[in-house]
Formats: structure tokens, C-alpha cells, sequence
């Protein structure tokens, strides 16, 4: 089955359910989050579906999803990422952006997510989750004062710096490589 450009889906409702079965392989984020709704909307490049016979390929897709007003309460990987941050309350997070889309080999490989944390900052996750729900992202975050022991000086001095993190694991277990952050924050020093 072959899939143009013209084939779209278009404000789609999201819940629970469809988050945690297929918006968790774009969006890792929304594995396990609780209250979610708002919209999604897929645009798609090209898409290629092999169906019977010998075919040893593998689905191959390309194209966008769009978040709209997607709000959700934190899953176990937002709430890892909001603990390594150094914050202590679980807010309602909310997706607006477009995030890019391919999938290959099994994989479904995301470029361009952005989860905004308040309106000041946000994290943004690249790479991919596949069939399997097994992780490889890496996940480029903010530093904030608590990340550098609430030293005035030194949050002033590093405020806008960010480091990159790899997160491994599965979508039940994932594992942000926190040896990884300590050797990025030496490196600043």
C-alpha cells in the first residue's frame, strides 16, 4: 500500500488510550501520562506498506504530527525528565508543535520534539522508539539552579546552557543515563 502526500489525518481527539498505543512512538513523553486530550494531526510525505508475498521490507514512513492543545499529566519518562530538572511538582504539560516523522527498520524516529516547560524553556527529544518500545533518544535539556546545587552565581553565569543526555531503557523503564549529565556538567565546568 502506497500513501501520498495527499493522505492526512486532521484534528484527530486524543486520549489515554491513543496516546500510550501509538502517539508514545512519535511523542515518548505521552507513554503512561494520565488526562490527556487535545487534537494531532498527521501529514504525511510518503508512506509504504509491503503486504504479502516474499517482501523482506519493512514499512517505511515519512511526514509530520502536528500537537494541537494536547495537555497531559506526566508519564514516567516526563516525570524523570521533571525530577532531573530539579522540580519537585508534577504540572500538566502541554504538546503544541509539529514534530517530524520517519519510520524505518522497525523504528519510529522523531526530530523536533520540543516539551515546553513553563513558558521559559523546554526540553527537545531526538531519535527513536521501535517496534519493541525499546528507547535510543537523546534529550537536550536546560540547565537550571538546582541541576548546579541553587548557586546564584553559577545559574546567572551558565542561564541558557544546555546539555545533552542520552535516555535508553524501554518505554516501561526508561533510563535517563544520569553518569552522562555528570560528565556534560564537569565539561562546563
Amino acid at each position: 500500500i502506497h500513501l501520498g502526500s495527499s493522505s492526512t489525518i486532521t484534528n484527530a481527539e486524543i486520549n489515554d488510550e491513543v496516546s500510550r498505543r501509538f502517539l508514545s512512538y512519535v511523542a515518548p513523553v505521552l507513554d503512561r501520562a494520565t488526562r490527556a486530550h487535545g487534537r494531532v494531526s498527521v501529514n504525511l510525505t510518503e508512506a509504504i506498506f509491503p503486504i504479502g508475498g516474499e517482501s523482506k521490507k519493512d514499512a517505511s514512513v515519512e511526514g509530520q504530527v502536528l500537537f494541537q492543545d494536547v495537555e497531559f499529566a506526566p508519564g514516567p519518562l516526563a516525570d524523570q525528565i521533571l525530577a532531573l530538572l530539579g522540580r519537585e511538582d508534577r504540572p500538566t504539560l502541554k504538546l503544541d508543535a509539529p514534530v517530524s516523522l520517519s519510520i524505518a527498520d522497525r523504528r519510529v524516529y522523531q526530530d523536533g520534539f520540543a516539551l515546553p516547560l513553563g513558558k521559559l524553556t523546554h526540553v527537545e527529544l531526538e531519535g527513536w522508539v521501535d517496534f519493541d518500545r525499546n528507547l535510543d533518544l537523546t534529550a537536550s535539556i536546560p540547565l537550571t539552579p538546582a541541576m548546579v546545587g541553587n548557586r546564584p552565581l553559577l545559574g546567572n553565569v551558565l542561564d541558557g546552557t544546555r546539555v545533552r543526555v542520552p535516555i535508553r531503557g524501554t518505554l516501561q523503564k526508561p533510563e535517563i543515563d544520569r553518569e552522562a549529565l555528570n560528565l556534560a556538567l564537569k565539561d562546563l565546568g
